[in-house]
């Protein structure tokens, strides 16, 4: 491209007067737990751990509080019925939906419905039967 300032003729880079240089921390995708096969005993591996929910506008941790067994409203099922707690800081709220949880050792997405909040801190529960 040529561009005639007065008399004189310049030459300018295509991309413009100054190229930038930008360098992007890869970060390591983890392959998504498989939820159709995953068992209570799955999680409770990862009790008492942090998990950051991805893809929300500002940065969200739920600790996975508790793992428990729970009664089947469907007897016979292909697994045992189990309940996941999370809990996240006082006053927090999210509108019941699929989360993207991640962490060091698991990543996975599931739907958690919140269920409380107190002093100790927001209640999200997640059901598996």
């Amino acid at each position: 491209m040529r561009i005639k300032i007065g008399s004189r003729k310049s030459r300018v880079h295509p991309i413009g007067l100054c190229l930038l240089t930008c360098t992007f921390k890869q970060k390591k995708m983890m392959e998504l737990l498989d939820l159709a096969t995953a068992q209570l005993s799955t999680f409770q591996a990862w009790a008492g751990q942090s998990f950051q929910l991805a893809g929300l506008a500002n940065p969200v941790a739920l600790e996975l509080a508790q793992c428990r067994s729970i009664v089947s409203p469907w007897p016979g099922g292909k697994r045992e019925a189990f309940a996941l707690d999370f809990r996240g800081a006082p006053g927090l709220r999210l509108p019941q939906s699929i989360y993207r949880f991640e962490n060091d050792n698991a990543a996975f997405e599931i739907f958690i419905t919140q269920v409380g909040d107190g002093p100790k801190g927001s209640e999200f529960e997640a059901v598996f039967a």
